[in-house]
């Protein structure tokens, strides 16, 4: 894995970022579709309907496969088992945010709280727009936290084994590399 630099980003046109809940990635990708004008696509918009029911496994499979074919993108989010194959293959980079699992693990509270409490612009789309209470559209999840918790130990080796063959273009993206990047764009 390599280190990201700026010239990766000026030379990429589609970007896939990856990682823990909790590591950035939404940041991250938001920040750098402002930044080098990139449309950005956030799997949980695709993957999340009204009342945090899921899109049909073809609906997603179809809204990805338009994203692929477009000059430029970012596409942020996990998702593995809808066509991740193929997503490798159309990206010029992937990007692998990295955080340690406490901090992980502390953001998912914390947006958990900041939704509860108001912010509705940290859910996706579908969900924000859906009308119901505070409570039902927090969809706070032990599984998740779990999930969350034990990504670095469960999650990421199926994600590295399955990148192996492209390792030439996936992106280590540290705190401090994050920083480094934003800072010069």
């Amino acid at each position: 894995m390599h280190q990201l630099t700026n010239e990766v980003i000026l030379k990429s046109d589609k970007i896939i970022i990856i990682g823990s809940p909790g590591s950035g990635k939404t940041f991250l990708s938001n920040k750098l579709a402002k930044s080098f004008q990139f449309d950005v696509y956030h799997w949980d918009d695709l993957y999340w309907e009204v009342g945090w029911e899921r899109a049909s496994e073809d609906e997603i499979i179809s809204k990805i496969k338009e994203i692929l074919i477009k000059p430029r993108w970012i596409l942020e989010g996990n998702y593995f088992h809808y066509i991740y194959k193929e997503r490798l293959i159309a990206a010029d980079a992937v990007l692998l945010v990295s955080a340690p699992p406490f901090l992980c693990f502390f953001r998912v509270i914390i947006r958990y709280l900041r939704i509860l409490f108001g912010n509705d612009s940290i859910l996706p789309v579908n969900v924000r727009n859906a009308s119901g209470s505070r409570r039902q559209k927090t969809h706070f999840d032990f599984k998740f936290l779990k999930f969350v918790a034990c990504f670095k130990k469960n999650t990421l080796p199926y994600m590295l084994s399955e990148m192996q063959p492209f390792l030439e273009k996936v992106y280590n993206v540290s705190k401090k590399t994050m920083r480094q990047i934003l800072q010069n764009s």
